[in-house]
């Protein structure tokens, strides 16, 4: 009798990303309120000595969507390396066209203006610092 086949799961071990601050990506989170949101995915490159590396991958987030009133003003909370510069994209919600580009201040703090339609968007927040550059992206719902 041949032995059995080895599991799924022994083929295909499932791995964890390590917190984006440990990989050299500062952490950002939108919040509305008292409700802080994570990105559900991330396209950045870092700088290294040996050459740059890239990433682009899905992140787990614990609450999906970005839900706020149109027109409410958001704070971007970033942990980790500072930024240099930050800029809120604003897409339809195929992610494809884009609807609206703007720099955000840093000082005082980065905020960002939700749209004053109502309806379904993609938010890229491009963030640059000198060892790299990501771009954060969050599912938005504004009523």
């Amino acid at each position: 009798m041949p032995p059995p086949s080895p599991t799924p799961s022994a083929l295909l071990p499932t791995a964890t990303l390590a917190p984006l601050s440990d990989l050299g990506y500062p952490s950002v989170q939108i919040v509305i309120g008292d409700v802080a949101f994570a990105p559900v995915a991330l396209v950045g490159c870092l700088n290294l000595p040996s050459g740059q590396r890239c990433l682009s991958t899905p992140l787990e987030a614990p609450i999906t969507r970005v839900v706020g009133a149109a027109g409410s003003i958001t704070q971007l909370q970033f942990n980790g390396v500072q930024p240099e510069s930050v800029t809120a994209n604003l897409f339809e919600a195929d992610g494809v066209a884009l609807l609206g580009s703007q720099a955000l201040p840093l000082r005082p703090l980065p905020v960002y203006i939700l749209p004053i339609e109502p309806g379904t968007y993609i938010l890229g927040i491009e963030v640059a610092w000198p060892e790299g550059f990501a771009t954060y992206f969050f599912r938005l719902v504004v009523s």
